[in-house]
């Protein structure tokens, strides 16, 4: 993959890109950045972040190889209660709160058996 940044500031600024990360529909190995970034970090989603330092009106071209392991059903994952209200909170475009959304829910039936047809959608659609 290739990333091109560019500073168009007349300051030095500090960005990052993203790192494809491993989820539980694929495993991912990174053999080398090119250049190699200043610093890598994971965020609180799990999201790998490799930072770079430009200077004013600086481009820089990022070259990652690696490979990656496409799973076509996912490995399960245990959510922590503690993950399921930090997943469900409402925020500015994640409405969870809004009045159509809780009477939406509210209405369902048999929400597993709903999820579970839907995600079966989902995937297949992929």
């Amino acid at each position: 993959m290739d990333y091109d940044l560019k500073d168009q500031n007349l300051f030095p600024i500090s960005t990052e890109i993203a790192l494809p990360p491993n989820t539980n529909y694929q495993n991912i190995i990174i053999n080398s950045i090119n250049p190699q970034p200043d610093n890598v970090k994971v965020d609180e989603d799990g999201n790998w972040l490799a930072q770079y330092k430009l200077l004013p009106s600086q481009r820089l071209k990022i070259n990652v190889k690696g490979k990656a392991k496409v799973f076509l059903n996912g490995s399960s994952e245990n959510i922590t209660s503690e993950n399921i209200a930090q997943y469900l909170k409402s925020e500015p475009y994640w409405e969870t709160n809004a009045q159509n959304i809780t009477d939406t829910a509210k209405s369902l039936k048999n929400t597993r058996r709903y999820l579970s047809i839907r995600g079966r959608q989902i995937k297949l659609r992929l």
